[in-house]
């Protein structure tokens, strides 16, 4: 006897094929499908590349302006692929010149944000991570409607399924 089974993240559920899986599993699932899921995992990952580089940059006693634009450009290389195949579900290369584009504003928008941050006496280490918060928030508006909006998704990029929230695939 299972204990457990009750518990409602562990119980299972009938798959079409027959088969028995975890309803965690399902709902794992369910949720990869949501864009905005997909960008907070990813970002999490860019996020500290990119907060890594630049602390270490600092460390090494370049100026935070800097600093955040070598961590910027680090990230952005890195960054198109993943938020283009993984969230966006287009990766397409003729795209890169407007993820550029959104990262110069972006970039605008956070060395501004620490230069505020630092001017209200915070250290320039505490005002970069502060800065991760609105940036991720203007990072996720203009990819999703400027970038990677979905009137240019290509002939290779998975095609969107519909959903019912405003973060999802079919949304608009």
């Amino acid at each position: 006897r299972n204990d457990l089974r009750g518990v409602p993240f562990l119980m299972t559920q009938r798959q079409s094929g027959g088969t028995d899986r975890p309803a965690i599993a399902a709902l794992l699932g369910r949720t990869w499908n949501l864009r905005i899921f997909r960008f907070i995992i990813v970002g999490i990952v860019n996020t500290a590349f990119s907060y890594a580089v630049y602390a270490a940059l600092l460390f090494l006693g370049l100026p935070y302006p800097a600093a955040s634009l070598c961590a910027l450009i680090a990230g952005i290389l890195f960054s198109f692929k993943t938020q283009g195949t993984i969230v966006f579900r287009n990766s397409h290369n003729r795209l890169f010149p407007r993820f550029v584009a959104a990262w110069a504003l972006i970039y605008v928008a956070n060395v501004f944000l620490i230069w505020s941050f630092v001017a209200l006496g915070l250290d320039a280490y505490l005002a970069g991570a502060l800065a991760t918060v609105p940036t991720t928030a203007l990072s996720y508006l203009t990819q999703r409607f400027v970038v990677f909006r979905p009137s240019d998704a290509s002939p290779r990029s998975t095609p969107a399924r519909p959903q019912h929230t405003p973060f999802s695939e079919g949304s608009p």
